[in-house]
């Protein structure tokens, strides 16, 4: 009987290995993903780090990196005002503005400003100047970038810096998938170069089971709550104003919620 019952549990063993391997699901889970909050305390301003950009010694810089990811990398940033000429710059850079304001102008002499609560583009190219000015005395902003560079050549012409359309941002004339039959959700991509793209996402409030991971990503959230609950793991609630990562392999329970619709700002990794 002790010889029957081992050879049954060794084969029960056996078989439990070959399913776990075949289930991307349960190879995904040997550690919980768990999505990262920003930080709102660092997001203000609070415990900063002074850093030197060889580029400019003498300025007043500080940062914090919150991510580094395969695919994104996220920093808090803060700097004295300054003035800068940049020549095919080597990044697009997402950019939010928390304090201050930046005054951005290309080669052919058109100004963009940028002010305290904006979202802003700063594509892979620009050539012209940009100022950072603070209130009082810091710059401050919340700053996404590729982990990686992108190897494509740009045509500095067209390299302008973007503003988030505020009308998509507010919910107006966003566009909905018309081959969702079963679903409510819009979509709109706002921005698309060399290494980052930028979307604004809604839909009506929903729970779907997350199996296979979607991009890594940095959300801010527009309208509405979030609540992601990794497997094996603890439920994080998200609303209005808020920043968190999805980092790669997550995968789990999205439930989404709002007065309508949740809406939400996304930051990729272009195809590259």
């Amino acid at each position: 009987m002790k010889s029957k019952f081992s050879l049954l549990f060794l084969l029960f063993f056996a078989i439990s290995i070959v399913n776990s391997a075949q289930n991307p699901v349960v190879e995904s889970i040997k550690e919980v993903v768990k999505p990262l909050a920003i930080d709102k305390a660092v997001l203000s301003g609070i415990g900063l780090k002074p850093v030197t950009n060889p580029a400019e010694p003498n300025r007043k810089l500080f940062q914090r990196r919150m991510y580094r990811g395969n695919d994104i990398s996220v920093y808090i940033v803060s700097s004295e005002s300054a003035t800068a000429t940049r020549e095919n710059y080597g990044i697009d850079e997402f950019i939010y503005l928390v304090n201050g304001r930046a005054r951005m102008e290309d080669q052919k002499g058109n100004e963009q400003y940028f002010s305290t609560g904006d979202f802003f583009i700063a594509p892979k190219g620009f050539t012209g100047e940009w100022d950072t000015e603070g209130a009082t005395l810091y710059h401050h902003e919340l700053s996404v970038i590729t982990t990686d560079r992108s190897k494509e050549e740009v045509d500095i012409d067209s390299a302008l810096p973007l503003m988030v359309d505020k009308n998509k941002l507010s919910g107006i004339g966003i566009t909905k998938l018309e081959n969702e039959k079963e679903q409510e959700l819009y979509e709109d991509l706002l921005f698309e170069g060399a290494e980052l793209k930028l979307k604004i996402n809604a839909e009506a409030p929903r729970t779907i089971q997350i199996v296979n991971p979607l991009p890594e990503q940095l959300i801010y959230v527009v309208s509405g709550s979030l609540q992601l609950t990794p497997i094996n793991g603890i439920a994080q609630m998200f609303y209005a104003g808020d920043f968190l990562v999805l980092p790669e392999n997550f995968v789990g329970e999205w439930k989404s919620d709002g007065h309508n619709l949740f809406r939400s700002m996304r930051v990729l990794k272009s195809n590259f």
